[in-house]
């Protein structure tokens, strides 16, 4: 089955939410997955897998000496864009602990990124480079059936995060046009999806969905005032 960026969007911010996520970490997780999503990388995949581990796993962080966070073994998902916020305000190395499914760091460092920044993430071998131009990203070794395997792991792991301002010799990354490729794709043919990952996510998100009942099927979806 095909679907659209903004269906993926959608079902997995409502999906985070019914998984105990806080206001905008719900959005900031669905965000990352729809940005994999759109490039070929398996955001979907590791979500579904990663839902147990979810369920009331949103605590924050406590950083130690060293800038060192034993995230206990909770995917990147449930603080992704916290531990890429810390890490720009502190422009120092970062190291996670214990860390599940690292790849939901990508979107938001890419994000950071834009700002004038390089962000390196490093874990299982796989280094990942955003230049400052904050959309290109260069995977160390490229993609293949190996470096595949790292990127769908969901498995307890360490990262190495670092940043640095940008420099005249930063440039853009070979990943560049073969994402640019995969973005446009997506957009103009929707984005394949496996439909047992998809069910799977999708019975969490129903839990945040209205109860059928006569005045909501008199008002419609989205109908009538969100505050009566």
């Amino acid at each position: 089955m095909r679907v659209s960026q903004f269906e993926i969007y959608r079902l997995c911010q409502r999906a985070l939410e019914g998984l105990g996520a806080p206001y905008g970490v719900d959005q900031d997780g669905a965000r990352a997955v729809t940005w994999l999503e759109a490039r070929g990388l398996p955001g979907l995949a590791l979500l579904a897998a990663e839902i147990a581990r979810l369920e009331d796993g949103f605590g924050g962080l406590a950083p130690e000496a060293g800038m060192s966070i034993d995230v206990e073994g909770r995917p990147a998902v449930a603080y992704g864009s916290a531990v890429i916020d810390l890490l720009v305000a502190s422009r120092a190395t970062l190291q996670l602990r214990r860390c599940r499914a690292p790849l939901f760091l990508l979107p938001p460092a890419v994000a950071a990124a834009a700002g004038g920044l390089a962000i390196e993430l490093g874990w299982n071998g796989l280094r990942c480079r955003v230049t400052p131009s904050g959309r290109v990203v260069e995977l160390v070794p490229p993609p293949g059936p190996a470096m595949n395997a790292v990127l769908r792991d969901s498995g307890e792991t360490d990262v190495t995060a670092s940043v640095r301002l940008a420099e005249e010799t930063d440039v853009d990354g070979p990943m560049d046009a073969i994402f640019a490729e995969r973005l446009r794709r997506s957009l103009d043919s929707g984005i394949a999806v496996d439909p047992a990952t998809w069910a799977a996510i999708t019975e969490i998100a129903a839990r945040v969905q209205v109860p059928a009942s006569a005045e909501s099927r008199l008002k419609g979806a989205g109908g009538g005032d969100a505050n009566a």
